[in-house]
């Protein structure tokens, strides 16, 4: 899983670290007591998220890496570096909580070659946290009262190696301390909240103040939260009585591997601008991956088994059949233009390349041309054909290459001299 997530996602500017717990009622030397998560007991890891996707995680149990116990690390912020080693590109922003935040990681992240921002709240003791940003907590209700909302802040100067550190605080229902080397500035903004009213009956807007900085870090934080929400909603262990370590390890792998797949999915609908009444929910698209694990003949999508494979032609070879996957293909009143763009990757041809799609030739309109040949600059041939999962209109000599050979916006110049030859 370590290996694979990094391949088929591209961590963004904001990320968040945070620990993720599995279940476990059994007994093992590395379980942990854990009263603090409705998970209960279990194995705990260090995971990194971004958007609910889990990109890289290490277990608690393993051991951190010397490389960095040696540099006056704990394991916790060992583990931490370690999952920063994953990441391809600079300058990061990492959200973390008051478990892993602390003045010295923030300067030791930023060492890292990856040089992480590190923001988040933080505990006030033992943490870093200058004396003159400090606020202790108020006991009685009028001193709280009177205490929201002050605000204490101090910058750290002179040091190359963890510039712009803030360290700050604001007393709200009691006081919360921060670190950030992600803040440009300190600022109040308003924000709004549905809430009910009691005296008139009704639900009305309710506006308050907020720091800009700790907004940025609410709205970014959540990563491993949503991660291991989307597992906990549709997770299919809560019956078993997991008693046995492995089982545990394996229903939590799984119930990850899903949640990614399903984060692509999400993202890759937006990408190519489907429509959102379209999009699969997440239990239909559980659904679907569960009914190609129980029936992978009928339900799994390959070239052995599924739709576009002979077998399946040969059983469900029938008029009504035919029609109906007609009708279901999109309808465009023009065919699509082929170009670099929509030949790329995320353009609006990559669906050329799709074996699991059915891409069969049809009669063309007469007037119609070879947008390969138009688009290398050439004169169209005759006999056009069109196939309608592409919504391209090719001639007998294209199909076959427009449809089997990658990369065709690098090899444009070879084919244009292959073309003026013939």
């Amino acid at each position: 899983m370590n290996y694979i997530f990094p391949l088929v996602w591209m961590v963004g500017l904001f990320f968040a670290v945070d620990e993720m717990t599995i279940g476990f009622q059994g007994m093992h030397v590395d379980k942990r007591r854990i009263t603090y998560k409705n998970e209960g007991d279990g194995f705990q890891c260090d995971a990194l998220c971004d958007d609910g996707f889990c990109y890289q995680f290490y277990f608690r149990n393993e051991p951190a890496q010397v490389k960095y116990t040696q540099l006056g690390l704990s394991p916790l912020h060992s583990r931490v570096m370690s999952l920063f080693d994953s990441l391809k590109d600079d300058y990061h922003c990492c959200g973390m909580d008051n478990l892993y935040n602390s003045t010295s990681f923030c300067k030791r992240a930023f060492t890292h070659p990856r040089k992480i921002k590190v923001h988040g709240v933080t505990r006030k003791g033992m943490r870093g946290i200058p004396s003159c940003v400090k606020q202790e907590e108020m006991k009685t209700r009028k001193k709280q009262i009177k205490a929201r909302g002050k605000v204490k802040a101090a910058v750290l100067r002179g040091d190359p190696d963890c510039p712009n550190l803030i360290a700050s605080s604001v007393y709200d229902t009691k006081p919360v301390h921060f670190l950030s080397m992600v803040c440009k500035e300190l600022k109040w903004i308003v924000k709004e909240r549905i809430v009910y009213n009691v005296e008139t009956g009704c639900k009305e807007i309710l506006k308050f103040l907020r720091m800009d900085y700790i907004n940025d870090y609410n709205n970014e934080m959540g990563d491993v939260d949503i991660s291991d929400q989307l597992r906990n909603v549709y997770r299919f262990d809560h019956w078993l009585c997991q008693r046995k370590w492995w089982w545990s390890i394996l229903f939590w792998a799984v119930g990850v591997v899903l949640v990614n797949a399903y984060i692509i999915y999400l993202k890759v609908c937006q990408m190519e601008g489907v429509q959102k009444s379209a999009i699969l929910t997440h239990h239909d698209f559980r659904k679907k991956v569960a009914m190609a694990w129980i029936n992978p003949e009928l339900y799994w999508p390959t070239e052995v088994n599924g739709p576009n494979s002979s077998n399946w032609k040969r059983r469900t070879a029938t008029a009504s059949v035919a029609l109906s996957v007609e009708s279901d293909l999109p309808q465009r009143a023009r065919a699509t233009q082929i170009s670099d763009t929509s030949l790329g990757p995320y353009g609006a041809l990559s669906i050329r390349l799709d074996t699991t799609k059915s891409h069969f030739p049809e009669i063309a309109k007469n007037k119609s041309r070879c947008s390969m040949h138009k688009w290398l600059g050439i004169e169209t041939q005759k006999g056009i054909t069109m196939c309608r999962t592409c919504n391209v209109n090719l001639c007998k000599d294209c199909f076959k290459l427009f449809h089997t050979t990658p990369n065709l916006e690098v090899k444009k110049e070879t084919l244009r001299q292959k073309y003026n030859k013939h």
